[in-house]
């Protein structure tokens, strides 16, 4: 009887917690996969000058790198990407001290598009502006 008692314990009981884990993960959504290299389609934009940047993606979270001008740790919510702060606007003199906003939806699962908005709010030389990007190639699978 003992050793049954044990067996329970010891099997039993784990079993019936990763069976719980699995369970309550069901409901769970992965965030669209939005790390590779983007190229921004149409005219260039002044906080992304040469139409290009970059995402790194870690789960829900996200690093985006915009070629020599800006770095910003950033969030997604559902399809959105929300990114600012921590980055800096060279664009023109008057607006250096301001943080780069990045605002974009996801298309898909595994997103092929990104539209929203870029610039440095408050500041006339690089207002935000309406932006439509594409992959061009995902980020690589890390080792």
């Amino acid at each position: 009887m003992k050793s049954i008692l044990l067996y329970i314990v010891l099997v039993g009981l784990p079993v019936a917690a990763v069976l719980a884990v699995l369970r309550m993960g069901d409901a769970v959504e992965a965030p669209p996969a939005v790390g590779g290299e983007w190229r921004v389609e149409g005219a260039a934009t002044c906080a992304v000058p040469d139409r290009t940047f970059r995402i790194e993606q870690s789960g829900r979270y996200v690093h985006v790198l915009i070629a020599g001008r800006a770095e910003m740790a950033a969030r997604l919510v559902g399809a959105t990407l929300a990114a600012d702060g921590g980055a800096r606007a060279d664009v023109s003199p008057g607006c250096s001290h301001e943080p780069v906003r990045l605002r974009a939806r996801a298309s898909g699962r595994v997103a092929s598009r990104l539209v929203g908005s870029i610039g440095v709010p408050g500041c006339a030389a690089c207002p935000p502006a309406r932006f439509v990007a594409v992959r061009v190639a995902p980020a690589p699978a890390a080792p």
